[in-house]
């Protein structure tokens, strides 16, 4: 009977060895995915250029003229902006969302940058050239929704998304 309770024993140990090797192994899975899921770390310093998709050089319309699209897509960033301001979101959650919209819309840093510095041009200043004139009636029409939001790029809470590497 001796022989027969140490092998049990041994066989015990062993089922108890397996299954810690298991729980690690499962634990380190799910913090693993968990580490993915909520993106680069934020210790790690700008890691907007980690979770931005399209990341080409940019050059403006030689024509100087806003693309419908390029508002748009200010306009959205400018509006997430300004309700996670509001309801007292993190700076990686503001950081997140703005570069997620970015991303849906295939946005480079340097095309929303020069988006972003026009549309302020466009709602500050009066008409200097062409471009400008026909840049303010393409605005014409999202213009109160703009001014709602245009305390966002004053207060520099899409900064990180302006600084370039």
């Amino acid at each position: 009977m001796s022989k027969h309770r140490r092998w049990l024993r041994w066989v015990f140990a062993m089922i108890v060895l397996a299954s810690l090797m298991f729980l690690v192994y499962a634990v380190n899975r799910f913090l693993t995915e968990a580490q993915m899921s909520m993106g680069p770390s934020p210790i790690s310093g700008n890691d907007v250029d980690a979770l931005l998709i399209n990341k080409k050089d940019y050059s403006p319309p030689a024509d100087g003229l806003l693309r419908i699209a390029q508002v748009h897509v200010c306009l959205r960033i400018w509006e997430a902006l300004d309700s996670l301001s509001r309801i007292g979101s993190s700076a990686i959650t503001i950081r997140k969302n703005a570069t997620e919209l970015m991303n849906s819309h295939m946005q480079t840093r340097a095309s929303y940058t020069w988006a972003r510095n026009t549309i302020l041009a466009v709602l500050t200043k009066t008409p200097k050239t062409t471009a400008d004139s026909i840049n303010r009636e393409l605005i014409r029409m999202m213009r109160p929704r703009l001014e709602k939001v245009l305390h966002v790029p004053e207060d520099s809470l899409d900064a990180e998304l302006l600084v370039m590497k």
